[in-house]
């Protein structure tokens, strides 16, 4: 979670540096004021323009920096103070918005251009060559403003004309931005991160000439209130959820085998691929051996044949206990030799096995589905079935057209 409070930060930062470079390209691409009589101080659409004695013309950026402006808010929550692109000799200083004191700014540096100071103290480029080797832009500490003595933290960003520094746009942040921030992460997440210069995760900011860090305190009360509350909730999610699967699975699964049954594939049966075989067994001779052995030496041959079919699927291969002593397995293919195949293999393994020391034998019905209802591949699996016990009992029938028409009337598993 500080990992994401921690990107969410940067990514505010980045997005301003991003949209204050669009006062590059619109300085790149303004027209010129350059009427000799202009007032010292004009304002259009929201932005201010300060001139000192023209000597040259001056760039219209009324529109642009006031759309500018506008998008820093946004980014910002409204957190933005000022912005503002100066001159750097003095002669001219755009503001929005605009306060008295700006242009006494303006004329102390049109006396001293070196007043400023701000290229060298954050070690900004004034060559447009060497700007392309290093941050073209640097944001502040937190500071007091001389004027006004609010606390601010501002971006800084030369402007070049024919590869010198002409100008430096500038954008005031509240001082409290990282931390406004930092509450509102919390808020949204009932997080109690908070903002140091000394301990924590290091925010990295880019371009940032101080680190700033974020930090999780000590539990307060009202987080240990909350944090046993989402334990309890969590809780009580996790029962029911364990208790909902647990039920699912008795309610789809065959208690005796372990199996899927039939109510598990009914649900199932919508998801079928269109491509798909269906081998259907039927243990010979189960009724005779219940007469015979008892019904827990049934059980365990049901168990026992179950164990074998497994061992003989593949992992994607549907197997279900269909009841009684059927067993249906579904493969995810219509080539019927595949099919073919795999049912002899389980009815020669089954046949080789012994199940509580009993041979035991299946008779099996093979069925492909080409482009119709599971219901009728089923029947035709079914009618191969019956095949196969006819024809004595263990072993495989491959449906074919003629398949019903050879069966006699009295056959019965």
């Amino acid at each position: 979670m500080m990992s994401r409070l921690h990107n969410e930060i940067n990514l505010s930062f980045l997005k301003m540096y991003s949209t204050l470079r669009r006062v590059k390209v619109a300085f790149s691409n303004s027209a010129a004021i350059s009427n000799p009589n202009l007032p010292i101080i004009t304002a259009e659409d929201g932005v201010t323009l300060v001139v000192n004695p023209l000597h040259h013309a001056v760039p219209q950026l009324y529109e642009s920096l006031n759309k500018i402006k506008n998008l820093l808010d946004l980014e910002s929550d409204n957190h933005t103070h000022l912005l503002s692109l100066v001159q750097k000799n003095g002669q001219y200083g755009y503001f929005t918005p605009y306060r008295p004191h700006y242009q006494a700014i303006l004329n102390s540096l049109a006396k001293d251009p070196e007043s400023l100071g701000i290229l060298k103290k954050y070690h900004l480029a004034e060559e447009f060559d060497e700007s392309l080797l290093f941050c073209d832009i640097r944001t502040s500490e937190v500071y007091k403003e001389e004027y006004s003595h609010q606390q601010m933290l501002s971006i800084f960003m030369p402007i070049f004309d024919k590869k010198k520094v002409s100008a430096l746009a500038i954008v005031d942040l509240n001082s409290d931005f990282i931390a406004y921030k930092i509450r509102k992460f919390n808020k949204e997440n009932n997080t109690y991160f908070q903002l140091s210069d000394s301990k924590g995760m290091a925010l990295n900011i880019p371009c940032i000439t101080t680190q700033e860090y974020i930090y999780n305190p000590r539990f307060t009360p009202d987080s240990w209130h909350h944090l046993l509350f989402s334990l309890a909730i969590a809780t009580l999610a996790t029962l029911l959820f364990n208790s909902y699967f647990k039920l699912k699975g008795v309610a789809f699964r065959d208690k005796l085998t372990g199996l899927h049954n039939r109510s598990y594939f009914q649900r199932k049966q919508h998801s079928l691929r269109h491509c798909y075989s269906v081998i259907l067994m039927d243990i010979d001779d189960f009724k005779a051996i219940n007469d015979h052995y008892g019904h827990d030496t049934g059980d365990k041959i049901l168990r026992g044949m179950a164990e074998i079919i497994q061992r003989c699927a593949r992992k994607d291969d549907l197997l279900i206990r269909w009841g009684g002593e059927e067993f249906l397995l579904v493969l995810y293919t219509d080539n019927v030799v595949v099919a073919q195949e795999r049912a002899e293999f389980i009815r020669k393994t089954i046949a080789e096995t012994p199940i509580n020391g009993l041979r035991i034998s299946v008779s099996i019905g093979v069925s492909a589905c080409t482009e119709q209802s599971f219901d009728l591949t089923f029947k035709q699996a079914d009618i191969a079935l019956y095949q196969s016990k006819a024809l004595g009992k263990n072993q495989v029938t491959l449906f074919r057209e003629n398949t019903e028409s050879s069966l006699p009337p009295d056959v019965s598993h």
